[in-house]
């Protein structure tokens, strides 16, 4: 009797970009929330 079943493969795969800031463009309105959190820190 088998007791686990055979899969896919579940190996790490890679991103294709190298940073979370690649994925939001420039426009997005996460970049104004992320802006202002900076002035916040830096004061």
């Amino acid at each position: 009797m088998k007791r686990f079943i055979q899969g896919e493969q579940r190996g790490q795969s890679t991103l294709p970009l190298e940073s979370l800031d690649d994925y939001v463009s420039n426009t997005n309105p996460v970049r104004v929330v992320d802006d202002r959190r900076q002035q916040i820190q830096g004061s």
